[in-house]
């Protein structure tokens, strides 16, 4: 056999052999290269879902990541049997409890354990007798706390329509939960644990606000937005997309309220966020308060500060408003948050009715709880904010207003 020594045995096997083994490093190499990218983008999607975050569209707000507790508590009340022909039975409680699952018992007799998907029955029980969640959530989802430009209806007997009819004797209490809407695990939480009745704040730069807004309402729970104002320690020169500010013209500061107060609907009021330097501004507090007005809104000032306008500008617009009696911020201390709870059920007590803020810090969450079982407050009653609103007509309560 003759051999070509310019075409050598095996050139073009070695050659092929070169072409595929080529053609193989770079199928692995894009195919390591595709699994890292998914595998980098299936762990942004998942650490997003499972971890609650902090929205990025505004600076003023931060809430700290809560933990699930359990908290037992016997139910000593026997008495609930006797609430006046609005309660809710206490088997449908049960039945409707057990579709939802979020009662773990509703045995008036036994004992509860809470986590972050129970309420106390205890709680919740008494607390109906005031407002039916059925009332609240009827025709179709609407919520009887919201009203828009252009209703026709007297607003002051729609908000009458759902406060309680009791003894003018009776202390009352409106709790308000603020600066919900920033962690996801904290809203919710929230919602699940607070009593219906509760007042829930909502951060106008907060994430999903008509979902928890919708959520809060189905609970039995009144919901209102809370937008950041300036305060003495900001300045002018630090700029937010949400902060209403003394300096901006009547356009500007108009055209920044309105784009908060469109991030959510069905809510029934607006309450500040710091706002101390803001709210002693004659004519940055009026200009907000007209627009309020024209809205059907009530406004809840916190009572941080003495400085403020509300008292003696909102009568002047015809704008419902309230003014806090005691506000809670961050306390770790268990004792001093328990102090300041029991310094608001002491004003409901002698003034006849109380409003407390509260930030929704864990710790605040879980002192309104323990708080609201205990005996003392068998007798006081907790009452959605509006109920405590007063109006231009001297100071006089919705619930006071005659047919």
């Amino acid at each position: 056999m003759s051999i070509d020594l310019n075409h050598p045995l095996g050139e073009k096997n070695s050659a092929r052999q070169s072409f595929y083994k080529n053609v193989i490093l770079r199928l692995i190499f894009f195919l390591c290269f595709f699994i890292f990218i998914t595998g980098i983008s299936i762990y942004i999607i998942f650490s997003e879902a499972l971890i609650g975050t902090t929205s990025n569209e505004g600076k003023n707000y931060f809430l700290r990541e809560v933990k699930e507790v359990v908290i037992a508590s016997p139910l000593r009340d026997k008495s609930i049997s006797e609430t006046p022909k609005r309660v809710v039975e206490t088997k449908k409680i049960e039945a409707d409890s057990a579709l939802k699952g979020t009662i773990a018992n509703n045995d008036i007799n036994g004992s509860v354990n809470l986590t972050s998907t129970d309420s106390s029955p205890t709680i919740k029980e008494r607390l109906l007798s005031v407002i039916s969640k059925d009332e609240l959530s009827k025709s179709k989802g609407h919520n009887p706390w919201s009203f828009k430009i252009g209703d026709s209806a007297n607003y002051l007997e729609n908000y009458k329509k759902y406060c309680p009819d009791t003894d003018h004797n009776v202390p009352r209490i409106a709790l308000v939960v603020s600066g919900l809407g920033i962690s996801q695990t904290g809203t919710q939480r929230a919602i699940n644990l607070l009593p219906a009745n509760s007042t829930l704040a909502f951060a106008s730069n907060g994430n999903s606000l008509n979902r928890w807004i919708q959520e809060a309402t189905k609970k039995g729970q009144e919901t209102i937005l809370q937008i950041p104002m300036q305060d003495f320690t900001e300045s002018d020169g630090e700029d937010d997309s949400y902060v209403l500010k003394v300096k901006q013209s009547d356009k500007a500061l108009l055209s920044r309220l309105r784009h908060s107060l469109g991030r959510a609907t069905k809510y029934s009021g607006v309450m500040n966020y710091r706002g101390a330097m803001f709210l002693s501004n004659k004519y940055s507090t009026k200009s907000m308060f007209q627009e309020l007005s024209k809205r059907k809104l009530f406004f809840l000032d916190d009572g941080n500060s003495v400085h403020n306008l509300t008292k003696e500008l909102a009568p002047m617009v015809n704008l419902p408003y309230a003014v806090a009696d005691l506000y809670l911020g961050y306390q770790v201390n268990r004792d001093k948050i328990s102090k300041k709870l029991k310094d608001l059920e002491y004003i409901a007590r002698v003034s006849g009715q109380a409003i407390g803020v509260v930030v929704a810090f864990d710790e605040n969450v879980d002192g309104i709880i323990q708080w609201l079982q205990k005996d003392y407050m068998k007798d006081i009653i907790i009452v959605p904010l509006s109920c405590l609103v007063k109006f231009s007509n001297q100071s006089s309560q919705i619930n006071n207003i005659s047919e």
